[in-house]
């Protein structure tokens, strides 16, 4: 079958945009054709020629200053011409408005809640909707087993314990935790923003590390690294709600009177790290054949 993604530019610091390039990777991995269409470039309209030509030259002039950019280590081709294949796979995230593609077989995939960010849900009724786990549920979309895309790109190249000494202090992350109160110590370090070599260091010296992002891979980082790893609770959500499956809680303190939790399971974590490579595919290849079934495509 074929895929397009509809992505940003790659970017180390975004998990949202990390797992969209990831997918496509997988896809042609498994032998699919997949490929990635960035999400600032136009297509031309027939009916609009003027201003799709405007659009276009918008586009190629931001190229010029700063090219689409890619992971190189993976297979994640940019698609050139849109209407090159008939039934071809459209797969937005949550944010993307409407179907700016304008391609009858689209799937939605809900890396967050539906309008978490700005507020806005501009949905088709007939978009297959798939999430990235129970966790972004909602009332209007439900996220079960059955439409669960979960994917894992672990950076262990990267974080991984050289610290085995003891550590003092802490350090904190805010991301998209503004809306919640301050706990962390006057003293703590405040890490938003430092590259993944800063943050590797970091952890290493620190013993606590406090996100107020309920949901960033950062958590499990820092945790690799031999931190204790605390997440700010959401008000009014429970530990079980935060995140459904056992499986992702594993290593992470939900709140601070939850820290024996994290020490007790972390070695549940790093054992559930080290098996996601063969759960990824199992996982893209479960949602290759939902899609095939659901857009009746080869039957």
């Amino acid at each position: 079958m074929k895929f397009v993604i509809y992505t940003h530019r790659y970017d180390v610091n975004s998990g949202g945009l990390i797992v969209l390039h990831f997918l496509c990777h997988i896809l042609n991995t498994l032998g699919h054709e997949a490929y990635l269409w960035p999400s600032y470039r136009p297509i031309f309209k027939k009916k609009e020629p003027f201003k799709s030509l405007i659009r276009f030259l918008k586009y190629y002039k931001k190229e010029l200053h700063r090219p689409f950019t890619i992971n190189k280590n993976w297979n994640t081709p940019i698609l050139k011409n849109i209407y090159e294949f008939e039934d071809i796979i459209v797969v937005y995230s949550e944010i993307v408005d409407g179907n700016p593609l304008e391609l009858k077989n689209v799937v939605r995939w809900l890396l967050h809640k539906p309008g978490f960010h700005d507020g806005k849900i501009n949905f088709n009724k007939n978009d297959f909707i798939f999430g990235y786990g129970e966790k972004f549920s909602t009332f209007e979309y439900p996220i079960k087993e059955i439409n669960t895309l979960y994917l894992t790109y672990i950076m262990t190249d990267i974080y991984y314990q050289t610290n085995f000494d003891d550590r003092q202090g802490s350090c904190h992350m805010i991301r998209k935790g503004n809306n919640k109160k301050s706990i962390h110590p006057k003293d703590s370090l405040l890490v938003d923003g430092m590259t993944h070599e800063e943050l590797n260091k970091i952890f290493n010296e620190k013993k606590y590390f406090i996100s107020y992002d309920s949901y960033t891979f950062y958590s499990i980082y820092a945790s690799l690294c031999g931190c204790i790893s605390i997440v700010v609770p959401e008000e009014g959500v429970t530990k079980e709600e935060w995140h459904p499956k056992i499986e992702d809680r594993y290593g992470l303190a939900y709140g601070f009177d939850d820290i024996e939790y994290a020490k007790d399971t972390k070695h549940k974590m790093i054992r559930y790290v080290n098996e996601q490579q063969e759960l990824n595919l199992k996982s893209v290849k479960y949602f290759a054949e939902s899609c095939k079934k659901y857009f009746s495509i080869g039957i």
